[in-house]
């Protein structure tokens, strides 16, 4: 899909800082790159406050995520995450989709990938 060093972290929890995944980059313009974290769930997502999988859980999982720095192992220099993408293998319901959505600006936030859309791109 076009991104580079994607890999899972070995840890979770409060010190992942919302990162599921390792940063990782797409490049455009040949040089320039765009730094990910992603954050990555598996059950339904939604706004009912009183059920696990709440938007506003994801939404302070992702705020984390775009606030975060790492060293690239490139050139051993501190960058920051430019972009956050959420992938959720089951649903993201329209309610909740809206909430992240509005939270966050959309050049920050990547919330393109749900079960439906996984298993259509695993089918392709």
């Amino acid at each position: 899909m076009g991104y580079h060093n994607v890999d899972i972290n070995d840890f979770h929890g409060r010190l992942d800082f919302g990162e599921d995944t390792q940063s990782f980059y797409e490049t455009y313009n040949f040089i320039d790159q765009f730094h990910y974290a992603a954050q990555i769930k598996a059950i339904d997502i939604h706004t009912d406050f009183r059920k696990e999988g709440h938007a506003e859980s994801v939404s302070n999982q992702l705020s984390l995520a775009l606030n975060s720095k790492f060293v690239n192992t490139k050139d051993n220099k501190e960058k920051s995450i430019d972009r956050a993408m959420f992938i959720n293998s089951v649903r993201i319901n329209f309610g909740a989709r809206q909430f992240l959505v509005k939270k966050f600006s959309s050049n920050r936030l990547s919330i393109n990938i749900d079960g439906k859309k996984l298993t259509k791109s695993k089918v392709k």
